[in-house]
């Protein structure tokens, strides 16, 4: 994924210091970080940590697609060979069944995909049964989709899943760490266990300090202590890394305790990523906060693991965290940085 510094991408570094009216290559002229991003240049790895984006993927596919393939004309195949999207998302993957994707908006994910070489990750939505989210794959795999490794669900360690309250959306049941391991897991792997590839199981972020912390912690405990019933298969774990409060330190090195508890050579998919303090109001400091967020993770990260920003394309009214959106007719001033981070690391490997 090595990559010469090529007229497309000193354009889209020229953008960013226009808009940031200060720009360095290495991302760290001009920063806003605070006290709780604490950026760390890594050291390059010597297999791809791959990088890419958690997208909204039901949300207006047609123009949603335009815009990233848009974006991502400035890179050839081969340097997007390392770049994955989520293309079901994350909430949304639970929410939206196979009969409310048409033809349409498949083909026009696997119209991006064509074009550009990316990678997609699959979803699987435990509302649905096993044998629908299998032929919804198979239905992807027939247009000509192909996936990198297929995701056992979505944050299924919120409240909101262990109380099985109804009125979210996406809850359809209750979930306990108990369910998930002995039942839901090994249902829904039967129906895709003839497929060689990566399975990765739902693990939860540190919530220190929250009433979170306690269901977190005996989450983590038993699905850690079930992997070894999956070793027949290929398995990852999944942590969403979201930073609230930018003015406190944040626990990056949740990633190496969570590493120092799974099997060697477990790869780890940070499948969700991004700043959420609504007490930021200036772009450009939200921006740079993220950029800084994603270089403290990637420090953490070892060859064959994966960071997904947060998020794709959305068409609300306020573009954050959006990388395209309709207001700017395409790439918007976070996706411009989410590209200079992209350069920056994902492209020196």
């Amino acid at each position: 994924m090595k990559r010469a510094f090529t007229f497309g991408s000193s354009l889209i570094m020229l953008l960013a210091c226009l808009t940031f009216a200060a720009c360095d290559p290495g991302g760290s002229s001009g920063s806003a970080s605070g006290p709780g991003t604490q950026p760390t240049t890594p050291t390059p790895p010597q297999a791809p940590v791959y990088f890419g984006f958690n997208a909204k993927g039901f949300l207006n596919t047609a123009e949603q697609t335009g815009y990233a393939q848009t974006m991502l004309s400035a890179y050839t195949a081969d340097e997007l060979d390392g770049m994955v999207i989520r293309v079901m998302g994350g909430s949304s993957s639970q929410s939206y069944y196979p009969s409310d994707w048409s033809d349409a908006d498949i083909q026009n994910w696997v119209g991006l995909q064509t074009a550009t070489g990316v990678r997609f990750a699959f979803v699987v939505n435990g509302n649905d049964t096993p044998a629908g989210q299998r032929a919804f794959y198979d239905r992807w795999i027939g247009f000509g989709a192909t996936f990198t490794f297929i995701e056992m669900m979505n944050e299924y360690y919120l409240n909101k899943y262990f109380t099985g309250d109804t009125t979210k959306p996406g809850v359809t049941f209750a979930v306990t760490a108990d369910d998930y391991v002995g039942q839901i897991l090994p249902d829904f792997l039967a129906e895709f266990d003839d497929i060689d590839t990566r399975f990765f199981i739902i693990l939860a972020p540190d919530k220190t300090g929250t009433a979170s912390q306690t269901r977190n912690e005996y989450w983590n405990d038993t699905v850690i202590a079930g992997l070894g019933n999956f070793s027949n298969l290929k398995i990852g774990v999944t942590l969403h890394l979201y930073h609230n409060d930018v003015t406190t330190a944040y626990n990056y090195a949740q990633i190496d305790s969570i590493r120092a508890r799974i099997p060697a050579g477990t790869p780890i998919a940070i499948t969700e990523s991004g700043i959420i303090d609504d007490t930021l109001t200036d772009d450009a400091v939200i921006t740079q906060h993220s950029y800084d967020h994603m270089v403290a993770i990637w420090a953490r990260l070892q060859p064959g693991d994966y960071l997904f920003d947060q998020v794709l394309y959305h068409n609300y009214g306020d573009y954050q965290p959006a990388v395209v959106h309709p207001s700017f007719g395409g790439i918007t001033p976070k996706g411009t940085k989410a590209l200079e981070f992209f350069e920056d690391y994902a492209l020196t490997q």
